[in-house]
């Protein structure tokens, strides 16, 4: 099983996404509902 992580270097948001097709449609949309907030947080 394969998770999704995420994490900041440089100022720069990287994102792992799972390997399946679902997996990846399912993450970026839960990343791209939250891009906002997450930038947001990253320039903070």
């Amino acid at each position: 099983m394969t998770r999704a992580t995420a994490g900041v270097a440089r100022g720069k948001l990287i994102v792992a996404l799972p390997g399946s097709p679902d997996g990846v449609r399912t993450g970026l949309e839960i990343i791209l509902q939250e891009l906002p907030h997450i930038l947001y947080i990253i320039r903070s």
